[in-house]
């Protein structure tokens, strides 16, 4: 029984020099460093795809089909090169940050009824608390319960303003008007107990483990070619 002839991307290419010439890259293949390069990109995918029989055996059909798949495709190829692109502490699961402000106003008056204010300004700013470190629950430092590590910061500026009322009367008594605004801030970060280092670990060599150009070659196979050896 003689076994029928099958046309691979490869043959395709040969037929068609410009089969990838529509294509949408992702933006990891058309920055300015280049992090993905497009000819090992297509290297790897007529590897991948050489024994296998291609869908559309037409060399023009299949460069229109593999312009408009990789156009509704270019979105998610582009979120998922993102993801690679993080910043963050893989063994830490918890980080906030607070910040805020607090004002506290009063007023005063003296005792005949003059709004009593003073031009003068005085500065007070505090100094940031030093920051301490708690060790995660599975350390061998010692430290807190909760595993985290804070850094405290506190400033803050207190105005004291006070302006004489027009009608003074010797032997008043006065009560000076005077608003306080502090800054605050908190930074809490650390692994608060619900997964141990070691596991999570475990997961960063799995996120290691994604590649792009896997995840577009195995797209493509589902896509386009026959999947029977």
């Amino acid at each position: 029984m003689s076994r029928e002839a099958k046309i691979s991307l490869i043959g395709l290419a040969n037929w068609n020099p410009d089969l990838f010439d529509d294509f949408n890259w992702p933006d990891a293949f058309s920055q300015d460093d280049d992090p993905l390069d497009k000819d090992a990109f297509l290297d790897e995918l007529f590897s991948q795809t050489a024994e296998l029989e291609i869908l559309y055996p037409d060399p023009a059909l299949m460069q229109r089909l593999l312009a408009s798949w990789s156009k509704v495709r270019l979105p998610v190829w582009n979120h998922l090169w993102e993801t690679t692109q993080y910043t963050y502490n893989p063994i830490e699961n918890y980080d906030r940050t607070e910040e805020g402000t607090d004002t506290d106003t009063h007023s005063g008056t003296d005792s005949f009824g003059n709004s009593v204010t003073h031009t003068g300004t005085d500065t007070n700013t505090s100094t940031p608390d030093t920051a301490h470190y708690e060790a995660a629950y599975d350390s061998v430092a010692s430290g807190d319960s909760d595993g985290l590590v804070k850094s405290y910061q506190d400033t803050g500026e207190i105005v004291n303003a006070t302006v004489y009322g027009s009608a003074e009367t010797t032997g008043g008594t006065q009560t000076h008007g005077h608003k306080i605004t502090r800054g605050h801030g908190l930074h809490v970060h650390g692994n608060i107990g619900v997964m141990s280092s070691q596991d999570m670990i475990k997961q960063e060599r799995e996120i290691a483990m994604f590649n792009l150009y896997d995840t577009m070659i195995d797209e493509f196979k589902q896509r386009f070619c026959i999947l029977v050896y």
